[in-house]
């Protein structure tokens, strides 16, 4: 329906069809013929048409407007996610080294509680063989005296079974 309207323009392009302006259509004229379109009809269709254009145009920046909003936007998302991408990263990071101390610590005081163990023990060892060692000396010298007593005893009642000889004999 436009095309019968551009035909009359012979000497406009494409290129410069796209970047006319509303009042360029609204100061269109067009050279009157015998048998022509109504000039009047010509107008009205030329005035809806650059009010339908005017409506794109303003469409068209307020979209501009509101991609260019959208993609600041975007971009700030965009940039968001990447911090936070960081910022998981740097946590996981800082989570395994929390978790690589821990182990190296658990395994030093693991490493130091059996060394203490081992020495524990050993210290134990050593105790029992000394209370060992004192147990026996305490029996040796238990012995001793009883051998040492049983000995006085014997000579004791040598004396007494001598004394009851002479005592009887008497």
């Amino acid at each position: 329906m436009l095309e019968f309207i551009l035909n009359p323009v012979k000497n406009i392009k494409g290129a410069e069809l796209m970047s006319m302006k509303p009042v360029d259509i609204r100061k269109s004229s067009f050279r009157i013929k015998f048998k022509g379109y109504d000039p009047s009809q010509v107008q009205s269709y030329l005035d809806a048409i650059a009010n339908e254009m005017q409506e794109l145009l303003q469409e068209n920046s307020e979209l501009k407007v509101r991609i260019k909003m959208l993609e600041d936007k975007l971009r700030d998302f965009q940039n968001m996610e990447e911090e936070l991408k960081r910022a998981l990263i740097l946590a996981q990071k800082s989570a395994q080294n929390i978790i690589e101390n821990a182990k190296k610590e658990a395994s030093i005081i693991l490493e130091k509680a059996k060394i203490d163990a081992l020495a524990q023990t050993k210290e134990a060892v050593i105790q029992r063989d000394r209370l060992n060692e004192e147990i026996e000396n305490l029996k040796k010298k238990r012995w001793e005296i009883i051998q040492s007593f049983k000995g006085e005893l014997e000579y004791f009642l040598r004396i007494i079974e001598k004394e009851e000889k002479e005592a009887e004999h008497e």
